[in-house]
């Protein structure tokens, strides 16, 4: 369903339709725009045979009792039957300067360069976020993963410098040319589709 309504150019309109009905307030032309392109992105990373159609996809999911949102999460079963979360951290950065300090980059945002929380790191925070605080990740022994995709970004220096291998570590970062890397990582965690409903059981 998330692939037709991408093919169909209708995707953003359906997220702002639901945004605004669950959050209760509109938001900026800008967020919009982002979600058009990076939608697209991810489509792509999911037309694969192997990657279950019956998998869940949600988009800008909000952590329960936090104002933070996740991006994109993919839903299923693993090679083992358990259940299965990816966690996927979009950016539409397309420059991104490293820092001397680990987990945080320069990148330009707003209109100017600023510091930013690395991506992989946020990734992995929402993770553990949900591993700590949420009853039916331990309950339905919800195996959690994420990473981070930077689809417009053409270089791997900085953002994979050396500073940030912890944060690599925990959760892979892709590249605008690792679009097949992508699909292979949610290959490796997400066997079969989402029988139990995943989400539905974190939201509740």
């Amino acid at each position: 369903g998330f692939r037709t309504d991408v093919k169909n150019n209708r995707i953003e309109i359906k997220i702002l339709e639901q945004f605004e009905r669950n959050l209760g307030h509109k938001t900026s032309k800008s967020e919009i725009a982002s979600w058009q392109n990076s939608m697209m992105y991810m489509s792509n990373a999911l037309e694969d045979s192997e990657i279950p159609d019956d998998a869940g996809v949600a988009i800008e999911y909000m952590l329960p009792r936090s104002s933070k949102r996740i991006d994109f999460v993919i839903t299923g079963k693993n090679e083992s039957s358990d259940n299965s979360m990816i966690i996927v951290e979009l950016k539409q950065w397309s420059e991104v300067e490293k820092t001397d300090q680990p987990g945080v980059v320069r990148s330009f945002v707003g209109g100017g360069v600023r510091e930013l929380t690395h991506p992989s790191y946020q990734a992995w925070s929402y993770a553990a976020y949900l591993e700590d605080f949420n009853d039916a990740v331990l309950k339905e022994n919800i195996k959690i993963r994420p990473c981070a995709y930077l689809h417009n970004c053409l270089s791997n220096e900085d953002i994979k410098d050396s500073i940030y291998r912890d944060d690599l570590k925990r959760a892979p970062l892709f590249i605008r040319e690792d679009s097949q890397k992508l699909t292979e990582f949610i290959k490796q965690h997400i066997r079969s589709g989402d029988k139990d409903g995943i989400m539905y059981l974190v939201d509740k």
